[in-house]
């Protein structure tokens, strides 16, 4: 009979569990697990879809984790490789500048000198003081084009090896390079001479030409610590330490207390605590991207009071004879006799000099250079910046995201670590950013102190390594907005300037800088007391600073008594 009133397509299963149930008799699961598990198919399917939406998201993440990672690495490799390839050039530029040098100096060491007795009949039968100073300006101008063309090299180099790194043209860094090229043709020539350059005009428009062609190639590497003129300022150590350092704003973006202590606790009141800063003006002695620190200076101030000493006199003369007698080339027994109308190409003092860094960050390195090499003056430190695109929505910047990156509790950890995620600015795109530094070494042959301690450029560098980013010159200039802010925002420039922070305080900045954002907030007075507040808050019973800024001596970075900010 039941049977018979079964509709046609009605699920068998369904049957089953009907005839099995009786008529009186109450519903009991455990006697019905078989229509039980039809009841489920839902649960299991809910089930399913979570996971299979955790596989997902997990599959997008380590998808974005390895975009990052390999982007990371092949960013870092190629800032490696435009550092090493720049510094190559300087090591270059150098060794031509010193081998002019020699050349300058085979005119007044040879003890027989060329037929013609001083050159001058192969000039047009030119008086023999204006033959020989006419070969020496040339040679002088010579080594002054050197001081511009080696670093466009060195830069044109840097390109080509982030390139075959695979680091396509970045275009900010790219506009950025033909605005100043446009600015050094407008600007400039009214302001700067070169020497041996034939004028001021002529000095402009051949490097604005250079820096063109360096944009029309497109720039993949930036030079990082690009010495652009006008770019000195004349500072309190205060303003130098920290309003001139990137790392002062990170430490205010992320409430790095420890790195703000000696400010919070010393007394500052407002901004005229920094005094004035005041741009100086540079001579233009050579290339603002990579370059070599030279300058001319004569024979007198070799050997005037400050001069070379006599054991250096000697060392130099034993270099000398041993170089150029290798030539075939004779020399006086009486040597050195440095002519007066001579001008050498010497190591500028406000470019080459101790290397300060490397005693600063003693600790965190596992040797101190040796001594022949302890110095500082040229190098090259190259930025990379590359955006990829990410799945998900892993980069949007907060400040629980920046806090957790540099430590969120543990506030000893150093500021400039925000620097990396700076360019985590929305939630697709991911601004993958590495540096790198570089120099070349060398030394005069069996001596240990520094070459550019005997003031002259010799040609003996032969080296050329990667050296960690915070012990090179300076770092962190390829970024225009810094730039700005550094030249224009905080320094008084001078009668009609309205934006000038140490001169008229927060209230004359843009509100559409990054740096000028974290000066507003330094300048709140509650900002401040939250940071006095909680480097001074004790434990209620035992009295106990509650926080305290561990300095950290050793590698890994750190704020005080040692650690390296900027490793690679």
């Amino acid at each position: 009979m039941l049977r018979s009133q079964i509709k046609v397509g009605t699920d068998r299963r369904a049957v089953r569990c009907a005839a099995a149930r009786p008529a009186v008799a109450p519903y009991h699961p455990a006697r019905n697990f078989g229509c039980v598990r039809n009841s489920e198919n839902g649960q299991t399917m809910i089930y399913f879809v979570t996971v299979l939406a955790v596989l997902v998201l997990l599959a997008l993440w380590l998808f974005d984790y390895n975009t990052a990672a390999t982007s990371r690495v092949g960013a870092q490799n190629a800032a490696d490789g435009s550092a090493l390839a720049a510094a190559q050039w300087q090591a270059r530029s150098l060794n031509a500048v010193g081998e002019i040098n020699l050349v300058k100096a085979i005119n007044t060491l040879l003890e027989n000198v060329p037929p013609g007795n001083t050159l001058q009949s192969q000039l047009n039968g030119q008086p023999p003081s204006q033959a020989y100073a006419t070969i020496q300006t040339s040679l002088d101008s010579l080594q002054s084009r050197i001081g511009f063309v080696g670093p466009i090299l060195a830069m044109v180099a840097a390109q080509q090896a982030a390139k075959n790194n695979g680091i396509p043209s970045n275009d900010l860094f790219t506009s950025d390079m033909r605005g100043h090229a446009n600015l050094v043709s407008v600007a400039y020539q009214n302001n700067f001479s070169a020497g041996g350059w034939g004028g001021t005009y002529q000095w402009a428009d051949s490097y604005s030409k250079m820096l063109n062609y360096l944009a029309d190639e497109g720039v993949a590497a930036a030079a990082d610590n690009a010495n652009y003129y006008y770019g000195s300022l004349s500072a309190s150590a205060q303003a130098q330490k920290y309003l001139l350092s990137k790392s002062f704003y990170h430490a205010i973006s992320v409430q790095n207390w420890c790195f703000l202590e000696d400010l919070l606790l010393g007394g500052y009141d407002d901004y005229t605590y920094w005094g004035d800063i005041i741009p100086l003006a540079q001579n233009v002695t050579g290339s603002e991207f990579f370059g070599l620190g030279l300058e001319l200076a004569s024979s007198d101030s070799l050997l005037g009071v400050g001069g070379l000493s006599d054991t250096q006199i000697q060392q130099l003369r034993a270099y000398f004879v041993t170089e150029l007698t290798s030539r075939n080339l004779p020399l006086h027994t009486d040597w050195p006799q440095f002519v007066p109308a001579i001008n050498w190409s010497v190591y500028s003092g406000s470019s080459w000099g101790p290397w300060d860094k490397a005693t600063t960050y003693s600790s965190s390195l596992v040797a101190l250079p040796r001594a022949e090499y302890n110095y500082s003056g040229c190098d090259a430190v190259t930025a990379i910046s590359v955006r990829n695109q990410v799945s998900l929505a892993l980069t949007n910047r907060s400040s629980g995201w920046t806090g957790w990156l540099v430590g969120g509790g543990n506030q000893a950890a150093f500021a400039n670590s925000v620097s990396r995620i700076e360019g985590l600015q929305n939630s697709s795109e991911l601004d993958v950013k590495a540096n790198a530094a570089a120099k070349a070494f060398g030394q005069l042959p069996g001596i240990a102190d520094p070459a550019y301690t005997f003031r002259i450029v010799l040609p003996v560098y032969q080296e050329v390594r990667l050296i960690p980013v915070a012990l090179a010159s300076a770092y962190g200039n390829s970024d225009p907005q810094w730039l700005v802010h550094r030249l224009e925002h905080l320094p008084y420039n001078g009668p009609g300037d309205t934006v000038a922070y140490t001169r008229f305080g927060p209230s004359s900045l843009p509100d559409d800088c990054y740096y000028c954002q974290q000066l507003k907030t330094w300048e709140n007075s509650a900002f401040r007391q939250q940071g006095i507040d909680w480097l001074t808050a004790t434990d209620p019973v035992t009295g106990i600073k509650i926080h305290d800024c561990i300095q950290v001596g050793g590698p890994g970075g750190g704020p005080g008594t040692g650690g390296v900010p900027f490793a690679h």
